[in-house]
Parts: C-alpha cells; structure tokens; sequence
C-alpha cells in the first residue's frame, strides 16, 4: 500500500526545493538508518541542432553515493512525426522490450525476483526513486517505497528492469510509454532508483534485508 505525502510534509535527507517535485510517495517499510544521500542538480549543456520539433537539450544529473559526486548524463529523445528515438549517452544497455538501464552503483546484496520460480513467495522491493520526463523535469519522487514485484504498481517496465539488481544498487531506467507509469501517449519516462531493500514474504518466513 502506497501512502501519499505533501512535499512539504516530508523531507529527503538531500535538499530537493519542494517546489520541483509535485508529489511524493513514500510509505516507511522499518528501516531508518540510510548509507547513501541522494542529491540532484540539473546542469543543461549547449547543443545545436537545427531539426524541428524535438528535445535538443541534454543534461547532467549530479548524485552522490556514499559521497562520492557523480554526474549521470540523462538521455536525449528526438522526437519525428510518430516516432521516438531515444540517444543515450554512457554506458547504457538495452532489453528487447526497448527499455534502457545504467548501474550507477551495482550493489553487492541479492536481487527482487524469484527465480525457484516458488508460486508461495513473494518479493517485495523498497526503493528511493526520482521519475523524469522527457525535458528532464521531475514528477515524482519517493522514499521508503515498498512495492511488490509482479503487480507492476509503477508499470511492467519498472518490475523487468529492478528485477535483476542488485540490494544496494542504484539504476538509472529509461522506460517506454507502453510500459511506464501514467505516462502520456508516446512520451517516456525516466527513473533513478535506489534499490534500498528486499522482503522475502513465504507460507513459513517474512524476512527482510536491508542495503
């Protein structure tokens, strides 16, 4: 269950302006103690390009892990008529179903999917997350989000691509229209997940791991 906050009622440990975020979700899964501080900054870089009607702006997002400052280039969309390609700048790989991914911290710990493929377990992931569109302006952002994996409460593309990190990791997601979260037609969505902790949810056990 996803329990929704005001901006102004509830702070990150980073100083995010209330004012960029329109909503936060967050609801508290039981751990407090966090090891990262998560900060963003948008920096626009000059790019000249003369085809109309299409984003040309590119940015870097700045985070730190651990304090350590990291920049994190966020993708470009030129946008023609229908279609929609989408250029990436670093090491990003790409999933037949379109969706791209970048670790920016690989984690060391397990990962949310189970594969014994036991129909009487559950996992469950919680997650910091900050969501972008297309201009890379922010939408949504939350902290202390548990969500269970296989009932795509932010889309199927977050679900595929959180599945294979790892506990501690932190991934930059560019998902299609089709597979992302109230997305407007034909626009994509960009996510910054930090994979925080895992429930392992059984007939006999309920555990959780914390990163």
């Amino acid at each position: 269950m996803l329990t929704i906050f005001s901006a102004s009622s509830l702070a990150l440990k980073s100083s995010i302006p209330s004012a960029a975020f329109p909503r936060q979700i967050g609801t508290n899964y039981g751990h407090q103690k966090q090891k990262q501080t998560l900060s963003y900054s948008f920096k626009p870089l000059q790019h000249h390009n003369r085809v109309q009607n299409i984003h040309t702006s590119t940015h870097t997002i700045t985070v730190y892990v651990k304090d350590k400052k990291i920049l994190v280039e966020f993708p470009t969309f030129h946008r023609d008529g229908t279609q929609t390609r989408v250029v990436t700048h670093g090491k990003y790989k790409k999933l037949d179903n379109g969706i791209y991914y970048k670790d920016i911290c690989t984690g060391t710990g397990p990962h949310p999917k189970n594969d014994k493929g036991d129909a009487f377990t559950s996992f469950y992931a919680g997650i910091e997350y900050v969501i972008y569109g297309e201009s890379g302006n922010r939408l949504e952002y939350g902290n202390r989000v548990q969500i269970k994996m296989g009932k795509k409460e932010f889309g199927p593309g977050l679900d595929k691509a959180i599945q294979h990190m790892r506990l501690g990791g932190r991934r930059m997601i560019v998902i299609p229209p089709t597979l992302a979260k109230n997305a407007r037609e034909k626009e994509y969505r960009v996510y910054d997940v930090t994979l925080r902790s895992i429930r392992i949810k059984s007939l006999l056990t309920d555990k959780i791991l914390y990163a």
